[in-house]
């Protein structure tokens, strides 16, 4: 989420709710917010923005299988993975092909808290909560 696209660790794509509305982002900013306050043991604050940035990874170079790095099985059962330096890449191209591009629409049924650097037997974080939507919700990618 650097300023700079000529040398990114990860690449994101940004999420929104599909009617243009803030809801989303105001629910996860407040539930943030609560955390913050109320058990800073279990979250803290890693950025200055004030928020959450609500995104999709589309490229994390932490995870790539590069020459120097080859894999064997799943990426997500190769731990060493998380633990090996972020390689940078030039996102430059990559924006200018792809900057604007619509990935899909979502239906939003769920939202999951997730502990970061903690994760399940699919790879993925660590769920320790699930809040179900009485009203589903689209997001767009």
């Amino acid at each position: 989420m650097k300023d700079d696209p000529s040398s990114v660790d990860v690449l994101y794509a940004k999420v929104q709710l599909t009617d243009g509305s803030k809801r989303l982002q105001e629910f996860v900013d407040t539930v943030f917010a609560h955390f913050l306050e109320r058990a800073p043991d279990l979250m803290q604050r890693e950025f200055e923005r004030e928020g959450v940035k609500l995104h999709a990874t589309v490229m994390n170079s932490k995870l790539s299988l590069s020459l120097s790095h080859q894999e064997t099985g799943p990426r997500y059962k190769a731990a060493e993975n998380r633990q090996r330096p972020r390689e940078g890449f030039d996102a430059r191209g990559i924006f200018q092909e792809l900057g604007d591009f619509d990935f899909s629409e979502v239906p939003l049924q769920t939202v999951h808290l997730s502990k970061r650097r903690e994760y399940g037997a699919d790879g993925f974080y660590k769920c320790v909560a699930e809040y179900p939507l009485n009203q589903f919700q689209t997001i767009s990618l």
